[in-house]
């Protein structure tokens, strides 16, 4: 995909305001400081998966070039364009996708229902 142009990752989200490399053990090396507001856990998780997801967009950009190349400028935008993707690839991808936003825990046993 090219040279990329930021701080290399894995990039992960600590000390409850920053995103900071992994062997970063106090915080002084933060690549991004997140300041506080309703969505401050979630957009640090986004922030820290941006490595993983830019990885990931690989194979849509190989893909996407390959399209380029298939399809006029005139083709609609609801066309489908198959992308090949391998397996390792594809978990990446979801794996990066989870980082960014983790689904929500099962819910606690007794409490089925969602009821508190």
């Amino acid at each position: 995909m090219g040279e990329a142009k930021f701080t290399p990752g894995p990039w992960v989200a600590r000390y409850s305001d920053r995103v900071t490399r992994p062997h970063d053990t106090d915080g002084t090396l933060s690549v991004a400081h997140v300041y506080e507001c309703r969505e401050q856990r979630a957009n640090q998780r986004l922030i820290a998966a941006a490595p993983d997801l830019y990885e990931a967009l690989e194979p849509v950009k190989r893909g996407a070039s390959e399209a380029d190349y298939y399809c006029p400028e005139d083709v609609a935008d609801d066309h489908v364009v198959l992308i090949s993707m391998t397996i390792g690839e594809l978990r990446a991808a979801r794996a990066a996708l989870a980082k960014a936003n983790p689904p929500p825990p099962p819910p606690s046993p007794g409490n089925e229902g969602g009821e508190t």
